[in-house]
């Protein structure tokens, strides 16, 4: 198995065994087919959540899952090399995934397997971080019935771990001042929403009829925590609009007492 298995212990043959398992990509999984020009994004994403592992030398069907055999990258001397100095130089504080080269056996193509561990409470920024950007890796569906949904608890828990984080990070800057954010959600046209009730049952939305779902909004350093409360609210109220949701203000309270990330 490419996540527990020593990673040296990993083959071209381990590979093609886990591939065949048709594996979809999810927030732990994420397949490239060539050397993608963000690796340190993909990277530090996956550390800010759950951890996983990257293939580069797979493609990926437009199912999510993986094609077999794997096309593999060309092969050549100081591949693990390349991937340590990606992340060190664009990912702090310092991070240490695991890689392995898995060559095929003409020696010509090789697929790469890069672990990256859950770091539960510590964050990694990337060169972006300076500009507000900080990178997390979360699929917001659920499967329902017969439909993918998004899960409101998680975009209402990403909202909260987001403004949080930023306090955090401005803090440490010494930044005193006003700090304005913009939140887009995209290619929500016709997608459902799964609410999560009080009494733990789901429901099903309406469909969206926006294609995407916008939201400003400024926080001054001095009064951020009550300031961000409101902001949530007000966030929690303009997604629920859009999707036809009747959703009471302190219901987002009950939201956050269950799923906030600590």
């Amino acid at each position: 198995m490419i996540y527990t298995a020593p990673i040296e212990s990993i083959t071209w043959q381990a590979v093609e065994d886990f591939l065949a398992q048709r594996v979809k990509e999810g927030s732990t999984l994420d397949y490239k087919s060539n050397w993608p020009d963000n690796l340190e994004r993909t990277i530090a994403a996956m550390a800010n959540t759950l951890g996983g592992a990257v293939l580069i030398g797979v493609e990926e069907a437009i199912d999510g899952s993986p094609k077999v055999p794997p096309v593999g990258v060309e092969f050549v001397r100081g591949m693990e090399e390349r991937v340590t100095n990606i992340v060190l130089s664009n990912i702090t504080p310092p991070l240490f995934p695991a890689v392995a080269v898995c060559p095929n056996a003409t020696r010509d193509r090789a697929v790469m397997v890069i672990r990256v561990p859950q770091t539960g409470k510590r964050f990694y920024y990337t060169e972006f971080s300076a500009i507000g950007q900080v990178f997390f890796r979360q699929m917001l569906t659920y499967e329902g019935n017969t439909q993918k949904l998004l899960r409101a608890s998680e975009i209402f828990a990403r909202l909260d771990q987001f403004l949080r984080l930023a306090k955090n990070y401005l803090g440490r800057l010494g930044f005193q001042g006003l700090v304005w954010f913009n939140v887009l959600m995209g290619s929500l046209a016709d997608t459902t929403l799964g609410t999560w009730e009080l009494n733990d049952q789901v429901y099903t939305s309406g469909p969206c009829d926006d294609e995407a779902i916008t939201f400003e909004t400024s926080l001054s350093m001095a009064d951020w925590d009550s300031q961000s409360k409101l902001a949530m609210v007000e966030a929690a109220e303009k997604i629920a609009w859009a999707y036809d949701w009747e959703l009471p203000p302190q219901q987002v309270d009950a939201y956050l007492s269950k799923h906030r990330r600590v």
